[in-house]
């Protein structure tokens, strides 16, 4: 067994850890630790990676007999790590931890007063659901995940059974939403939106101006487009625009979202949410249908409040700051890039000096790397290059086009693999947010190539300047990944709907002819997409018919590709509202969901219908807050259904907009994660300014039904 040193740790503002009690001389020295147990501490994961610390160590006296054991030694250290951890996660997860103490004494006095009839299947899926709701709200899990996961439970438990788990991806609901991505992607490729938008805003001369210019138009629409791939489409032509006009991108960004999700509640087609909600309903009563506006009835009024409201108050609740985004374009970052010789490059037995590679605008060769492992770090003018040779360089993003134009010379990317220079290649900046699930993944497991067709080059952190870390660096928040990508990464990539990464800036090839649209699909794409709203809301054919071939129209007119098609459908979001049917099913058939609504109306009784309704609005409101509106829709569906004393539509129409209508927190719609980081906001920001509209729509919400 090897022996170690007596030492005290001091992190990095100076702080000293546990002082020891032996008479010792201070000194900087190394662990003595044997080769073998230093081996099964690293690869036992016992001794934990104190990068960011300094150490006082204290020697002990020779003549001491005292000696510290290895194994005590690891094992307080283990010891501290985890206690750290435990104080780390009560910390940062208390709210979570008082939830669900109080949720243990509501269930307990529910259980014992209220629900006593219930049976085993009643508290199974109360069990299921409840730890469904924890999981999306600590968010570890993407909700498609989750969703899955508690179908798989509840068919396990026996609380559903196979047809019954199954509905959803059979249901015709779930099927439009997939086929309007395309639809959508179909008007974003012919460039007929960005056409639209540019004509619409032109240059306002205040805020207020440009806020109507902006939201009304976007509200409008919200009601035929999915608010997801809208709201990606429109950031970065905010954030440009709001730099030409001079007015913070934070004071339109947040607007932007809370008008797609007003505007979404106006058509059926608006959201995912109505439709899902409709599909619940054929379900229920094949009976009923919906017209396409009929519910703009109550979400027109309510969008116009909605977006008048921001236009009035914007101006003193909303921060006056830079976007986070405009922030990060200031700056200039320098980069790490590898690349390596070819071995029959032309630069083989040259020097650095006569390659011309220690003279390359913006960029500098600070590393040689040789075939056989051998690192020259102080690179000299008469440095020697060999054949597969591994260079290191550092640079700004706009010269990383001068490593392609050396022949011979290929940048490696994430997976070692050359990336190929082409007149098509668009180099892009791309911001790792706070949840990205990118975060403690290394480039090559978040499957980059595969899922989005993009090599990353390199990756900046603020406090590793200069390394290069890239196939093996764990992301973290805040990372900046440059990328290489054959496709306009800003408008396609950032539709990803989990918000795993934002696109700052990207740059083309300045010899690259502009790309031109086609005028004649420019018009044609929406007019299809109009047609296709006409014959639904004539009632001449169904939805499903109307937009399978509005797709058909799309595709062999050319305002869409099978490779566009294929890259439009959001499958996590299309399997997240599928997964959800089997929820719904449980907490009907177990009897929780007619309980449950029998409740809600004894507490409610006294205060007649609108305070029905606004109990409505309130409960699906606060769950919208925390999870996904597909999983809102799921949990009170089935108890809004049981509400007789209501009119059914009006029970409907209040559902959709409730289960849309997150306007106090950042994660509780999709698009307002997507704006959360591109505006540079904080959490409360949205809290400030959307609690009074919150509050607001409510009202007027519960009287219009």
């Amino acid at each position: 067994m090897g022996k170690i040193e007596k030492r005290s740790l001091l992190s990095s503002d100076g702080k000293e850890g546990s002082p020891t009690s032996y008479d010792t001389i201070e000194e900087d020295i190394k662990i003595d630790v044997s080769n073998a147990d230093q081996s099964n501490l690293i690869s036992s994961g016992s001794f934990p990676n104190y990068t960011n610390y300094t150490y006082k160590h204290q020697i002990l006296d020779e003549s001491d007999d005292s000696e510290v054991e290895i194994d005590y030694v690891a094992k307080k250290i283990v010891m501290r790590s985890v206690l750290e951890s435990i104080k780390d996660f009560l910390y940062h997860k208390k709210l979570l931890i008082v939830g669900m103490m109080l949720s243990a004494v509501l269930f307990t006095i529910l259980g014992t007063q209220v629900w006593t009839s219930f049976g085993y299947k009643a508290w199974m899926t109360i069990i299921v659901v409840y730890f469904t709701f924890l999981v999306l709200i600590v968010g570890n899990w993407s909700p498609e995940i989750v969703m899955l996961g508690n179908t798989t439970v509840l068919l396990a438990l026996g609380l559903i059974d196979v047809p019954a788990a199954l509905q959803g991806f059979s249901n015709s609901g779930v099927f439009i939403v997939a086929v309007l991505f395309i639809v959508a992607s179909g008007i974003q490729e012919t460039g007929s939106l960005e056409y639209l938008v540019q004509y619409i805003l032109r240059s306002p001369s205040s805020l207020w101006k440009a806020q109507v210019r902006l939201l009304y138009p976007v509200a409008f629409l919200s009601g035929f487009i999915n608010n997801t791939p809208l709201v990606a489409m429109l950031i970065p032509v905010v954030i440009n625009w709001s730099r030409k006009i001079k007015i913070p991108a934070s004071k339109l960004l947040i607007p932007l979202s809370y008008a797609t999700i007003l505007g979404g509640t106006c058509t059926i087609v608006g959201t995912s949410t109505n439709l899902i909600v409709v599909s619940f309903l054929k379900k229920e009563r094949p009976d009923i249908s919906l017209n396409i506006f009929e519910i703009g009835l109550v979400g027109a009024p309510l969008a116009i409040i909605g977006v008048t409201y921001i236009v009035i108050f914007s101006k003193w609740l909303l921060p006056d700051r830079s976007s986070g985004v405009m922030d990060l374009l200031k700056v200039e970052r320098d980069f790490t890039i590898t690349a390596r010789i070819s071995e029959k490059s032309s630069l083989i037995g040259k020097t650095v000096e006569y390659g011309g590679l220690n003279q390359l605008q913006g960029l500098s060769l600070i590393e040689v790397e040789r075939i056989d492992g051998s690192i020259v770090e102080r690179v000299a003018s008469d440095t020697e290059i060999k054949g597969n040779d591994t260079l290191t360089f550092i640079g700004k993003m706009n010269s990383v086009r001068e490593l392609w134009a050396i022949p011979g010379l290929h940048i490696i990317d994430h997976l070692h693999s050359h990336v190929k220079s082409s007149q098509n290649n668009i180099i892009t900046e791309v911001l790792v947010p706070e949840k990205s699930q990118l975060i403690g993944k290394t480039p090559g497991q978040s499957r980059f190539k595969a899922k989005y067709g993009i090599s990353v080059i390199s990756v900046y952190r603020d406090a590793e300047k200069g390394k290069n870390r890239l196939p093996s660096c764990v992301l973290e928040q805040g990372d900046i990944l440059l990328m290489e990508s054959s496709d306009t990464f800003i408008a396609h990539g950032s539709q990803n709907t989990d918000s795993d990464f934002l696109a700052i800036q990207e740059q083309r090839d300045p010899n690259e002819p502009k790309k031109q649209h086609n005028k004649f699909r420019m018009i044609l794409a929406p007019v299809i997409s109009l047609v296709m709203i006409l014959l639904n809301a004539t009632e001449l054919v169904s939805l499903v018919t109307a937009s399978l071939c509005a797709v058909f129209v799309m595709l062999i007119t050319g305002c869409i590709t099978i490779q566009g098609m294929k890259k439009s459908i959001n499958m996590d979001v299309v399997v997240t509202i599928a997964s959800s049917f089997g929820m719904a099913n449980a907490m009907e058939t177990s009897g929780v969901a007619e309980e449950v609504s029998k409740n809600l109306v004894s507490v409610f009784s006294n205060t007649g219908d609108i305070g029905l309704l606004f109990s409505i609005y309130l409960c699906t409101a606060m769950l919208t807050a925390f999870l996904s509106n597909t999983s809102s829709v799921a949990l009170m569906f089935p108890i809004v259904y049981r509400i007789n004393e209501l009119s059914l539509k009006s029970r409907m129409y209040l559902l959709m907009f409730s289960a849309s209508a997150d306007f106090c927190t950042s994660f509780g719609y999709i698009t307002n994660m997507m704006v959360w980081t591109a505006g540079g906001y904080k959490f409360t920001d949205f809290t400030k300014f959307g609690f009074p509209l919150q509050i607001t729509l409510g009202f007027f919400g519960v009287f219009l039904n």
